[in-house]
């Protein structure tokens, strides 16, 4: 079937799949994509609540897995500006360890704090980086920290939900202790969900 207004160009299209948890044929139909060959594919999704059972084939061999993780400090840097000779140069001193001179020390401490305060998540980042301050970086965080509290609890039902959002709530807690150790014993059965 011809789409209207969309021409696939062999070679040159790329398929996206977005949430492929929602539509569990997508990781079959990647098998079939590779054995074609004529368009490239991309698929994200975080897998929570897919019934592999309802999955023919999972595409075994046919796919490259990545897990994602949020920007680290090096990467911080870069969406600042710095340039990857910048970045060895910082890291011989400590390949030598060695003590980084008195302004780079500086410098880099209070990129340092701001990556601290700011986080790794793309979108934050880029927030910071193009206002070059902080200003709306504590709203997306917060929408952020929702977004991940509707998508932990999507797939569960009655009161797991209430369990689940409990113990994501409690992490910050627990790492604020000593030992760091996230116990989930020390969560009360049955407990009410605190407003955060």
């Amino acid at each position: 079937m011809k789409i209207p207004d969309v021409d696939l160009i062999e070679n040159d299209t790329l398929f996206f799949f977005d949430e492929m948890q929602e539509c569990v044929s997508t990781a079959t139909s990647l098998k079939d994509f590779r054995e074609d060959g004529r368009y490239d594919v991309i698929c994200s999704g975080s897998l929570m609540g897919i019934n592999y059972n309802e999955i023919e084939s999972n595409s075994v061999g046919n796919k490259e897995d990545y897990v994602m993780h949020s920007l680290d400090f090096e990467e911080f840097l870069w969406a600042k500006g710095y340039k990857e000779e910048q970045i060895e140069e910082m890291y011989s001193y400590m390949i030598k360890v060695e003590s980084l001179l008195k302004y780079m020390y500086d410098i880099m401490l209070n990129h340092f704090k701001d990556y601290m305060i700011v986080g790794g998540m793309p979108r934050i980042v880029d927030t910071f980086v193009t206002n070059n301050n902080f200003n709306g970086i504590l709203k997306i965080q917060q929408q952020i920290n929702l977004d991940y509290e509707e998508d932990i609890t999507k797939y569960a039902g009655g009161l797991d939900k209430t369990k689940i959002l409990n113990a994501y709530r409690k992490i910050p807690v627990f790492l604020d202790n000593e030992n760091k150790k996230f116990q989930i014993s020390k969560i009360k059965e049955g407990a009410v969900i605190e407003s955060m």
